[in-house]
């Protein structure tokens, strides 16, 4: 939704061309209109997480024509929580009047152009009828601004199908309480692997994180010294999981494709625990 609204000042303000927006959700913010994931990893469109923040301040996040300025009665923090960026969007959206060019509840089925008169022809569904009324309407351009975190995507591990104890991407982790008294391995070590390992810190039995790095993610160095139920472990090296014992109580957040080059990433340390 950010690159939505920003294509539509660019058009609406400057070039003064007729703009719709076609928003799926209720509301706009996209990955931060925060969604509850009980309903499972295929209808959640948000991979927020109820205590993520921003890891960048303020300043580097602001679109350059609109200051993100602390307001007095809300998140103040320079690297705010994720509700915080969802009102500076939605702050942005009203001054700039973009809230009467966006169509809300609208999923795009299908694009195309038509061949006799080089224009678009975009096709929509309400998502408020279970029936869906479709519309179709054409442009004369047109702009996709879907972003690319909506869709999870597992790693093929030997033996993760026919293990049947929970199992989840960190697409559709929200708070930590769940996995009280677990022992816990996460899987990824960028940003929201760490995090997330160390929010399950405090209620999880044991919290075991592997990652493709040699070295242990400087996020987790003084933690994993602190604390002896966090354990590190580097994927590649031929590890003996100590708490193999412990495998129908193992509950694992699953993660990651490599990003640069959407390759597989080879696990044999979690191989070894489905085992």
């Amino acid at each position: 939704m950010p690159k939505k609204l920003v294509s539509a000042i660019n058009d609406h303000m400057i070039h003064t061309t007729a703009v719709v927006v076609l928003e799926q959700n209720h509301d706009l913010g996209g990955q931060w209109l925060y969604q509850d994931a009980g309903s499972g990893a295929a209808t959640v469109h948000s991979s927020v997480y109820a205590s993520l923040r921003l890891n960048t301040p303020r300043i580097y996040t602001e679109f350059s024509d609109f200051m993100f300025t602390p307001v007095e009665g809300r998140d103040t923090r320079n690297f705010p929580g994720h509700r915080e960026f969802f009102l500076y969007l939605k702050d942005f959206a009203r001054c700039f009047g973009l809230n009467e060019l966006i169509r809300f509840n609208s999923e795009v089925v299908h694009v195309g152009m038509a061949a006799a008169t080089g224009k678009w022809i975009v096709r929509s569904r309400d998502r408020r009828t279970d029936d869906g009324e479709f519309m179709e309407e054409i442009f004369d351009a047109v702009v996709v601004a879907t972003g690319h975190f909506s869709l999870p995507r597992l790693p093929k591990i030997k033996g993760m199908e026919e293990w049947k104890r929970k199992q989840l991407h960190s697409h559709v982790y929200r708070v930590p309480e769940p996995f009280q008294d677990e022992v816990v391995v996460v899987v990824g070590g960028s940003i929201s692997g760490p995090e997330i390992a160390l929010e399950l810190l405090y209620v999880a039995k044991e919290v075991h994180i592997s990652t493709k790095h040699v070295e242990i993610p400087h996020k987790l160095v003084k933690p994993v010294s602190k604390y002896a139920h966090l354990l590190w472990h580097q994927e590649w090296n031929d590890v003996f999981f100590h708490c193999k014992q412990f495998i129908w109580c193992l509950v694992k957040i699953l993660k990651k494709y490599d990003k640069r080059t959407g390759a597989l990433i080879r696990q044999p340390f979690i191989e070894k625990v489905l085992q």
